[in-house]
């Protein structure tokens, strides 16, 4: 199975999509928006960057098999909020890569990889991430 890095960077969707993905990331708040995209998950803000980015990549694989079978039971809206929550932790995740072993809490929960709060998607939508570059730079 291919690694994270290597699945965000290999990610492309038609450029429409791609685009309302890109223009939604200003838009996208973690707290607000990402239990609702992970609905089922009751404490999705808790996961990891990583952990949370697996959930979506998986979720949106099968939003685009139902996009692409024409199944009555697809929502646009449900695709895009996804793809833009993937555009957003991808950004937080490519901009701090792993160096040292995780600490990890009492629970044996990982706290590395989660984004801190001073850090702002907006900030990190204005680098260029390598990999992210063909997702959210489509022309």
């Amino acid at each position: 199975m291919e690694d994270l890095r290597t699945q965000l960077n290999t990610l492309a969707r038609p450029r429409l999509l791609a685009r309302a993905a890109r223009d939604g990331i200003g838009h996208y708040a973690r707290k607000r928006d990402l239990p609702r995209v992970l609905a089922p998950l009751p404490d999705a803000a808790r996961l990891s960057t990583g952990e949370i980015l697996v959930k979506l990549l998986d979720r949106e694989r099968q939003q685009e098999r139902a996009r692409r079978a024409r199944q009555p039971s697809y929502s646009l809206v449900r695709h895009l909020e996804t793809l833009i929550a993937i555009a957003a932790e991808g950004q937080v995740f490519l901009a701090h890569p792993p160096t040292e072993p995780s600490r990890h809490d009492k629970t044996g929960r990982s706290q590395k990889g989660t984004p801190e709060e001073s850090v702002s998607i907006s900030d990190l939508y204005q680098r260029k991430l390598s990999g992210m570059d063909s997702f959210l730079f489509a022309t």
